[in-house]
């Protein structure tokens, strides 16, 4: 199914026992959670909540257009995006996402005053690190790598290690790491540029 990204927390527990944790960047198969992966960062049990009501409703209309046609499909289309559009925020936030001191704040809270980019808490350290903090385990060193087929722009490359994305995780890990004496992140993987990678010729906070 292509590839994916995952990761890799080193953690102590309270009587600095090692030990590790796995996770994966938004869904497998189609499913958010997989024995042996930390679970999602959202609240889980709202999350189903929602999507079991609402949700159902934007799965049923999907189902709705793929049997209409015409105008008839025009309108359920837009039915459909209203419904979605009104969803998403409700789903994003069920994500209390913490940090080690025990704070917490919303997605909306992080990326004000501009809109929450999808996927956002879904990549593999905002769940590990998640998890680690709820659970009592003090995060040692996290890597993400890229795993299966490069992704079609080219950008992720099968084996080789990344640091956290700037359109998301860029917002989220500062906060996440408060608390913890880290190093700065990396400006590259540990694999170099390669050779026929773009280059960079203009760089600010919005592009």
């Amino acid at each position: 199914q292509g590839g994916k990204m995952f990761g890799v927390l080193v953690v102590v527990d309270q009587h600095d026992r090692p030990g590790v944790l796995w996770g994966f960047a938004g869904m497998i198969q189609g499913k958010r959670n997989w024995p042996g992966f930390v679970p999602s960062a959202c609240d889980q049990a709202a999350y189903d909540i929602l999507w079991r009501t609402e949700g159902a409703r934007v799965e049923a209309l999907n189902a709705e257009i793929e049997a209409a046609t015409g105008k008839e499909r025009a309108a359920l289309i837009e039915q459909q995006q209203g419904y979605s559009q009104a969803l998403l925020p409700k789903l994003q936030d069920t994500y209390r996402l913490r940090n080690a001191r025990g704070d917490t704040r919303t997605l909306e809270a992080l990326f004000s005053p501009r809109p929450i980019p999808g996927g956002a808490g879904d990549c593999a350290a905002p769940k590990l690190l998640q998890y680690a903090h709820q659970h009592g385990l003090r995060p040692v060193a996290l890597a993400e790598f890229w795993w299966g087929d490069p992704t079609p722009a080219g950008g992720r490359h099968h084996g080789v290690f990344y640091p956290a994305c700037r359109g998301r995780c860029a917002k989220i890990l500062p906060f996440m790491l408060e608390g913890i004496e880290c190093e700065p992140p990396p400006a590259y993987g540990n694999h170099g540029v390669l050779d026929d990678a773009p280059t960079t010729v203009f760089e600010d906070e919005d592009l």
